[in-house]
C-alpha cells in the first residue's frame, strides 16, 4: 500500500530503507529514504580520453548518500586532453536534478590557466569534463584537480553499483 516502509536487511546496492509513493508493482513505485553507496573508485578502466592519476594508485571517488552525490578526486593528466576532453561518464543514479546548463566545480581565475576548469555537463547524459570556458592555456602538465564537491538527484536509486567498490 501507498505510504508503507521496506527495510532490506542485506542493505542491496546500499539501500536499506524504502518507501512506497504510488500504487502498483515494480520498483518505480518505491524510493529509498536511507541509503549509503558507499565510496566507489573511478578507475582506469572508466577514465576517458587517457586520464590517468598524476600520483600512482589514487582514483577519484564517487558515493551516493540519500539523495546527495559526493564527488572528489586527486590531479588527474592526460598527454591527449585539449579543450573539453571527457574526463568520465556518469551513470544513471548519480547524475544531478538538472538538465540544462554546465555547472561548474572548478574554475581557476588568475594566470596562463584563467578561465580553465571542471565542470558538470549534462547534454545527452551528464559527463564530468573539463575546457577553458572562455580562453585560457592548458597547464603546462596537463594535470587537474578534481575538487570535493556535491550535487542533489532525483534519479532512481542504481540497480547495480557502477565503478569500482573503494
Amino acid at each position: 500500500a501507498v505510504g508503507t516502509y521496506y527495510t532490506d536487511t542485506l542493505g542491496t546496492n546500499g539501500a536499506w530503507r524504502w518507501f512506497k509513493v504510488s500504487s502498483g508493482t515494480g520498483t518505480s513505485r518505491w524510493t529509498v529514504v536511507f541509503g549509503d553507496t558507499g565510496p566507489r573508485k573511478i578507475t582506469g578502466e572508466y577514465l576517458k580520453s587517457g586520464w590517468t592519476p598524476y600520483y600512482a594508485g589514487i582514483a577519484p571517488q564517487i558515493s551516493r548518500v540519500g539523495n546527495t552525490v559526493f564527488l572528489s578526486g586527486p590531479v588527474l593528466r592526460s598527454a591527449d586532453a585539449d579543450y573539453s576532453t571527457l574526463i568520465f561518464d556518469l551513470p544513471e543514479g548519480l547524475r544531478p536534478r538538472f538538465q540544462s546548463n554546465a555547472l561548474p566545480l572548478l574554475q581557476i581565475t588568475a594566470g596562463a590557466n584563467a578561465n580553465n576548469g571542471i565542470v558538470l555537463e549534462p547534454p545527452t547524459g551528464v559527463s564530468v569534463r573539463y575546457g577553458p570556458g572562455f580562453g585560457g592555456a592548458l597547464p603546462a602538465n596537463n594535470a587537474y584537480r578534481i575538487p570535493m564537491t556535491s550535487w542533489y538527484t532525483k534519479d532512481p536509486w542504481p540497480a547495480t553499483l557502477p565503478f569500482s567498490p573503494a
